[in-house]
């Protein structure tokens, strides 16, 4: 009875399913036909990008290999800054969690390494795809994923993986082929079934997971005989229980006005796992980031390193190869001899100490034939590849680690450099795309997966006295409006940040001796731009008694208490503390009597001079206020006169 109600339901269950695979194999179809090409087009760059199946006498080079390293190098170096931004007053605080959480986190996800194959996917293939797809609760992170261009699919139509703001231009459907085991199916969540096919030898089996496979083995000259057949045969692992493979197409697609997603199996006849996004993820986009280096507009695949070097790559290497043969026939010259003097060729065979008999005159026996020499040409058509390239990339020598043969002066080198940096730094900016898109997505899987009252995680934060542990919870990271995320080159901020530090420090000079600057700002700004951290800031320029104060004070404002101006309060300490309150009525009629207070001391400085001296400076907070000095206060209707009477 059991078997019979599991074969109904499983006949259900095909039958719902059944237009479903009916539309991912159409348009998977649709989507190989337009990739096919290009499939074969990144096979053929993948083999010169590291070509180790060449004639073992000819001379490969490296043109493609040295400057897309040295692009990739440059990108990689530069670390994209994130930081979360609150939206609302009081979300300070999740703010600061967050930035620390996704601090945390960056070693959690092994960011370092996805990033690489990040670039390297954007640099050489035009536009790489990052996915977003699982939450791992056992260590409560995302887990990112880069996709492999060698096997990815997409809708033709596609510019961008999630369009515009309103999601024009977005892909229709996407996805990959993979093989999976049978561990990595069972684990999977909305998983239906394992397939019924373990290996399927079909001939409408594309089995471009294998392709690629294949391409990058024989690409390293590791399989001298590349297999045609790719693929594994039917039955090959069977005996290896679960971690036996199959062959599944992995797919993201509107079905029934919902964004889903589903993996088939043996030969896309079978759905095993299928997972409706838009109620997994709360969002109407897709799970996925996408990354361009030099993106060209309405259009997916832009302009990729390959793309710019390909062509001369290939130049170089035939002339180069033609100039070794040109060197080591050179070496080896081509004679003409007289018959009737030389009868034996055997005789020219030359050796140490040999005689050569010689019926007649010696002159004139052999003499060489006269070729035209070509290396100037060759070198010059050489050098202008090379220069083409650099150019197009803005990667001259000097950036690739190579110092130049012309002497150049410090100037030139100079201008140079900020022109390469300029470029490198539009690369960047674009990275930057994509990059905050990343931690939006990061920040909506928290969302999505962090509940309310279950689940918790604590994170390393490095404060004012070390590294300490602490517990984070929903409340603690999510916010009730989505918070802004700012997303900066490493090295454009540390470009600002010297140049900043450079016009305060010339500042501090001009405005030492002005009585009323505020040299303390300016002491915390300048370290902050000098690179410290906040809590380093802090053991260096621990808040002052006047400071402590307005922080107190700023508990009772942010609850909208009124609370009065002391003639002894440091006004200007005072009203930069209260900017950081809740910006609500109390506050801004605080701030208003500090300002009218300062006026007042430099109209009447007698008046106040009693109370300013009766202290010393840092005990001013301890100070008792004199009974003919009143302090300043305000009425609801707005600050008061903070003047005393018959001022």
């Amino acid at each position: 009875m059991k078997k019979e109600l599991q074969k109904e339901s499983k006949k259900i269950e095909e039958t719902v399913y059944l237009s479903l695979i009916d539309q991912v194999r159409a348009e998977y179809d649709f989507a190989y036909r337009f990739m096919q090409s290009r499939f074969s087009e990144w096979g053929t760059r993948l083999k010169i990008y590291n070509n180790q199946t060449r004639d073992k006498d000819s001379y490969g080079d490296p043109l493609m290999f040295t400057i897309h390293q040295t692009v990739l190098a440059a990108l990689y170096d530069d670390r994209l800054m994130m930081k979360f931004l609150k939206v609302e007053e009081g979300d300070r605080l999740t703010a600061e969690n967050l930035n620390a959480m996704a601090k945390y986190d960056y070693d959690l996800m092994q960011k370092d390494v996805l990033d690489y194959e990040y670039d390297f996917n954007a640099t050489f293939f035009g536009r790489a795809i990052m996915l977003m797809l699982t939450f791992n609760r056992e260590m409560m992170v995302p887990v990112p994923e880069v996709m492999d261009p060698m096997v990815t699919l997409r809708d033709p139509m596609a510019r961008t993986l999630n369009g515009d703001l309103i999601g024009r231009g977005a892909a229709r459907f996407f996805g990959r082929e993979i093989r999976l085991s049978k561990y990595d199916i069972e684990k999977s969540k909305g998983v239906l079934r394992m397939p019924t096919r373990t290996k399927v030898d079909d001939i409408s089996q594309k089995n471009l997971f294998d392709q690629a496979q294949n391409i990058r083995t024989t690409n390293q000259g590791l399989n001298s005989q590349p297999n045609k057949d790719v693929g594994y045969k039917q039955g090959s692992d069977e005996k290896m229980s679960d971690n036996q493979t199959f062959l599944c197409l992995e797919w993201f697609t509107h079905y029934q006005g919902k964004k889903v997603f589903v993996t088939l199996a043996s030969d896309k006849k079978e759905v095993i796992r299928f997972v409706n996004l838009e109620e997994s993820f709360q969002t109407t986009r897709w799970p996925g980031v996408d990354r361009s280096i030099y993106p060209v507009a309405n259009n997916w695949d832009g302009v990729s390193i390959p793309d710019l070097l390909e062509d001369k790559q290939r130049m170089r290497a035939v002339l180069q190869n033609l100039l070794v043969k040109g060197i080591r026939s050179g070496l080896y010259p081509q004679l003409a001899f007289d018959v009737n003097k030389i009868k034996s060729v055997k005789d020219l065979d030359f050796g140490f100490n040999k005689l050569v008999k010689v019926n007649g005159d010696v002159a004139g026996a052999i003499q060489p034939i006269r070729r035209d020499i070509v290396a100037g040409a060759s070198q010059w058509i050489l050098d202008y590849i090379d220069v083409s390239a650099q150019k197009a990339t803005a990667t001259p020598d000097i950036q690739q680690g190579v110092l130049s043969a012309d002497k150049r002066t410090a100037t030139e080198l100079n201008i140079a450099q900020q022109k390469v940096d300029t470029r490198y730094s539009l690369c960047a900016k674009i990275f930057g795309w994509s990059e905050r898109r990343f931690w939006e997505q990061w920040y909506r899987q928290y969302k999505v997966h962090f509940k309310q009252g279950i689940d918790k995680k604590v994170v390393r934060i490095t404060g004012a006295f070390g590294q300490r542990m602490k517990k984070m919870t929903r409340e603690n990271v999510i916010m009730a409006v989505d918070p802004d995320i700012t997303v900066e080159s490493r090295v454009l901020a540390e470009a600002k940040k010297r140049n900043r530090l450079q016009v305060i420090s010339n500042l501090m000079t001009m405005i030492g001796q002005d009585p009323y600057a505020n040299k303390r700002y300016a002491e915390k700004i300048l370290a902050e731009e000098s690179g410290l951290e906040p809590y380093e800031i802090e053991l260096l320029l621990p808040a002052t008694p006047e400071e402590l104060l307005a922080q107190k004070e700023n508990d009772a404002i942010n609850q909208g208490k009124n609370v009065p101006v002391k003639p002894t309060d440091d006004d200007l300490v005072h009203i930069m503390e209260h900017l950081k309150a809740d910006e609500n009525e109390a506050q801004r009629k605080h701030i208003e009597a500090h300002r009218m207070a300062i006026v007042a001391k430099k109209q009447r400085p007698e008046l106040f001079a009693a109370q300013q001296g009766a202290t010393v400076p840092g005990d001013q907070m301890m100070a008792e206020q004199p009974a003919s000095m009143p302090s300043v206060s305000y009425s609801g209707a707005g600050p008061s006169n903070p003047l005393p009477p018959n001022a």
